[in-house]
């Protein structure tokens, strides 16, 4: 399949919290902490997994209700290899996950993220709820509240977490707010991650870029971050790439507006994921509850080859780990939930 490379896709303008509000509420409610904290302080172990794939270099599912649970879904997938170049934090591999929580009677519990030691051959994890801060009118005080987003997508770069929001663009996330809370005022998480900031479409854009799904590519110079859109209706479906700013982490931008440094148009149905091995791009695509999944490798300039029945049921986002040889990504459907790493060498050949 070729993809067409001259697509126009709006730029995204950066949005900050209110920063007072956010160190407000801190201050009152919460109790600082870093990512060395939570790492240590781990709640909930992995279970071996197998997917039934040949080229399966490793895979763990999750406990048994997070196996089972319908409140929360996983999504988006990155590592400590995205974050650090060296691969790891604090010297542990580290595995990173996003999850929604469905809406329900007009309710969602948000999006968290989970953070999973991989180090060690029995994987241990916690969950780590994302809000973003406020001050409602009625009370003038500062609050927290869930943040609402599908979170298909994640990517890891230095201390910054980006997610995916859909039409919403991309949320961002600082570990260095991480803080430390009481566990019964926030859906027994204790652990919350506020929103720093949000890069948003352009008001009225007219060809708005769904952000279903967003990697990182540590190959490009500088550095970049990749993202496309899930869609089983009728085109456009797109990849796009913004160049990140070295000095910051955040996506370079001109006039406040970031803009695409590339952008192709890629007609595959259902994508939800992709990654940037050197020259070859790698998108995952599903097939509903029961259908096994595709990986599509290629370029825009050569074309995409479909490797049909790749992947188990549900693939999500991907994430690449040079270093190590590997394509990470996970399912999502409940009882069938894997985490699992690919060779890179077994696709791209």
């Amino acid at each position: 399949m070729h993809a067409r490379r001259t697509v126009h896709v709006p730029g995204l303008t950066r949005r900050d919290t209110d920063h007072d509000v956010l160190a407000e509420w801190s201050r009152r409610l919460a109790e600082p902490a870093r990512l060395r904290d939570l790492l240590d302080d781990l709640d909930r172990r992995a279970r071996p997994s197998r997917p039934r794939l040949t080229r399966t270099a490793a895979a763990f599912g999750w406990d048994a209700a997070d196996s089972r649970t319908r409140a929360w879904v996983p999504q988006g997938v990155t590592t400590s290899a995205d974050a650090q170049h060296e691969g790891t934090v604090h010297g542990r591999e580290v595995v990173a996950t996003s999850w929604y929580s469905p809406t329900v009677a007009g309710r969602t519990e948000g999006a968290r993220v989970t953070f999973v030691d991989v180090t060690s051959p029995t994987p241990r994890y916690r969950h780590v709820l994302l809000v973003e801060s406020w001050r409602p009118a009625a009370t003038g005080e500062p609050a927290t509240r869930p943040v609402a987003v599908h979170a298909g997508g994640l990517a890891w770069y230095g201390d910054l977490l980006y997610v995916a929001a859909t039409y919403g663009g991309l949320r961002v996330f600082d570990l260095a707010d991480l803080v430390r809370v009481d566990p019964g005022s926030f859906g027994g998480h204790a652990y919350v991650l506020p929103q720093r900031c949000a890069y948003e479409p352009e008001p009225g854009a007219a060809a708005r870029m769904r952000y279903s799904f967003v990697s990182l590519d540590r190959t490009s110079t500088p550095h970049a971050l990749l993202a496309g859109e899930y869609g089983r209706g009728p085109p456009p479906r797109r990849i796009v790439r913004f160049a990140l700013d070295p000095s910051t982490g955040h996506p370079a931008a001109t006039g406040g507006t970031a803009s695409p440094v590339e952008a192709f148009r890629l007609d595959v149905r259902s994508m939800q994921g992709v990654a940037c091995l050197g020259s070859a791009y790698v998108v995952t695509a599903s097939h509903g509850p029961r259908g096994r999944g595709d990986l599509w490798v290629g370029d825009p300039a050569s074309g995409f080859r479909r490797r049909r029945w790749a992947l188990p049921a549900g693939p999500e986002d991907l994430s690449a780990w040079p270093a190590h040889g590997l394509l990470w990504t996970l399912t999502e459907w409940p009882g069938r939930r894997h985490v699992l790493a690919l060779r890179t060498g077994d696709w791209t050949r």
